[in-house]
């Protein structure tokens, strides 16, 4: 390969590196965070899209005032441990044994919901991993806006959030204090609606 040739190809390479590095990540300016945006996910794993949420759990929720919108949401984690169809389930709105799990991250571990369209959100229920530690964290939303989680029950009820109704298009729960070197988190429910 000539020296052009082989200047040229780096000249791409470089190009297509820095094009991709633009669209994987943004800068909230609101909360002055690293942000993953739809389709990119620096630092983290998609383990689930939208579109392979089931439909039977979008219902779930029934009797409140607004339905679990998370089952509809692509969820990324941090990090996971085992299978990433378990990690995926910690927002398919069953409360059961399956949830996320890190892999030793502990502190600083999160999971994001993100939905397609901007949702607006009257509460959140979390629900502690089957792990046997003691987690608390931190609420993030995409408005940089957040809500301090205390130690989340680990009787199997849920850590409830109600506020006044507030769009976003993600939130994030971000592992401040495990009780031990694993993050984890059951259940992660979002109560509201997506906008038309």
């Amino acid at each position: 390969m000539t020296k052009a040739a082989r200047r040229y190809v780096f000249f791409v390479v470089v190009t297509l590196f820095c094009i991709g590095g633009l669209l994987a990540v943004e800068i909230v300016p609101a909360a002055g965070k690293w942000r993953r945006g739809l389709g990119s996910n620096p630092g983290g794993s998609i383990v689930r899209l939208p579109a392979s949420a089931p439909a039977r759990a979008a219902r779930a929720g029934s009797g409140r005032a607004f339905p679990n919108i998370a089952p509809l949401a692509q969820v990324t984690v941090s990090s996971y441990d085992g299978a990433s169809e378990d990690s995926a389930s910690v927002a398919d709105g069953i409360v059961d044994s399956r949830g996320w799990t890190g892999r030793s991250d502990g502190d600083g571990a999160w999971v994001a919901l993100e939905w397609e369209r901007p949702a607006i959100i009257t509460g959140i229920d979390l629900y502690d991993a089957a792990n046997g530690e003691e987690t608390s964290g931190t609420l993030i939303f995409d408005d940089g806006s957040m809500i301090p989680v205390g130690r989340l029950p680990t009787d199997g009820s849920p850590w409830r959030a109600r506020f006044q109704a507030k769009a976003a298009r993600w939130v994030m729960f971000r592992v401040d204090g495990p009780r031990g070197t694993t993050a984890g988190l059951g259940e992660f429910m979002v109560f509201g609606a997506l906008k038309s």
